[in-house]
């Protein structure tokens, strides 16, 4: 009996020392409920990270959509716009060749009439030997009618040496002035080849692949003064025409007055030729004013091709925010490892997808920017 109850004893103590050793330790299930607890924070944090990931890879999507569709628009503009300012110049090119044949014309007409005046000038010098030899030749009358005679004759002669010496000198008058159209109308020829040069570089400078704006002032500039000669050549060429229509009538009247007068069909083709060279006159006007619309014209091309580098500073601009998506898409996401970690794998490589899908649309971008 006494040795039972050692042994109760011993089973009791042993069991309250048990007791007091694990009192400090916790429990296995409570253990296992917060690794789980913490594992379904960790997943659900996970989760939020990759919804917003998706959700930053779609508007990437749709940013990067627009971008194209803006660039493939404004690739578009810039061609119609290009196209445009080809076409302008090639007609602006056409315009100077036309003025120019027409100042060649008006030149050649000017030398006509410079034959017209020296032939004019030798017939007044025979008419003139005609007269003396008339006056030499002419019997003498009475004593009571010599007198008269001769003194009417010498009057005659005196009023038309007086004549003919006027008339030489505005004849050397127009020799001098047509000789400073001629020159006028070299200087003239120059700037019209000047002009289509610079023509020639406009148009051959919408080749390279940023539009480069052509100066606005200068351009309009040049056709103004261009358009300014041409108006005060043609003013020129009316006070000529003026002042050899009024020389006709003057040496006809002169002529009549005299006793002498010219063949009815060199007076004609006088008159044709003066008719010829209004008829010149009038054309210049009328290409005088389509230069000036030419030169409007010019002014809507470079608010064009201003637009055209407005429309190319927004490419640069947009550029700019595809290449911060790029950076902000390349961000890598940090995942560890859980009993979830299957899901997160999948949902891993579909980001991973998303991402080669949009690389690919960025190469596609670069590719259209480059062409």
């Amino acid at each position: 009996m006494p040795e039972d109850n050692e042994k109760v004893d011993d089973f009791v103590s042993l069991w309250k020392k048990k007791i007091k050793t694990e009192t400090g330790k916790p429990s296995a299930i409570g253990e296992t409920l917060e690794k789980i607890k913490e594992v379904e924070e960790e997943n659900e944090d996970l989760r939020n990270n990759i919804q917003q990931n998706i959700e930053l890879i779609t508007k990437t999507e749709e940013i990067i959509k627009k971008a194209i569709e803006e660039n493939s628009r404004l690739k578009e503009e810039i061609k119609q716009t290009r196209m445009i300012g080809e076409r302008k110049t090639a007609d602006i090119q056409k315009e100077n060749i036309e003025l120019n044949n027409k100042i060649q014309s008006v030149k050649v007409n000017l030398k006509g009439k410079e034959e017209q005046l020296i032939i004019a000038n030798h017939e007044i010098k025979e008419l003139k030997t005609q007269t003396e030899s008339v006056s030499r030749v002419k019997e003498s009358p009475p004593e009571s009618t010599s007198n008269i005679d001769s003194a009417i004759t010498s009057k005659l002669i005196d009023d038309l040496q007086s004549d003919i010496s006027k008339r030489k000198a505005k004849n050397r008058e127009l020799d001098e002035k047509v000789i400073n159209l001629i020159d006028e109308n070299e200087q003239l020829k120059g700037e019209i080849k000047k002009l289509s040069t610079a023509n020639i570089n406009t148009v051959e400078s919408p080749k390279s692949s940023v539009i480069k704006p052509i100066p606005v002032q200068t351009s309009v500039s040049t056709l103004e003064t261009l358009c300014q000669d041409l108006q005060s050549d043609l003013n020129k060429y009316k006070r000529i025409v003026d002042k050899l229509n009024k020389e006709k009538i003057e040496l006809q009247s002169g002529i009549n007055g005299g006793g002498v007068q010219f063949a009815p069909k060199e007076l004609e083709e006088l008159k044709r030729e003066n008719q010829k060279l209004k008829i010149e006159l009038s054309k210049i006007e009328k290409s005088l004013k389509k230069k000036t619309e030419e030169a409007s014209i010019k002014v809507k091309v470079d608010d064009l091709e201003k637009k055209i580098n407005d429309l190319q500073i927004q490419l640069k601009e947009r550029d700019h925010l595809i290449a911060e998506l790029k950076l902000t898409s390349k961000t890598p996401i940090s995942v560890q490892k859980g009993p979830v970690s299957g899901l997160i794998e999948d949902l891993q490589s579909k980001i991973n997808k998303l991402k080669v899908t949009l690389e690919e649309k960025n190469k596609t971008i670069d590719e259209l920017k480059s062409s």
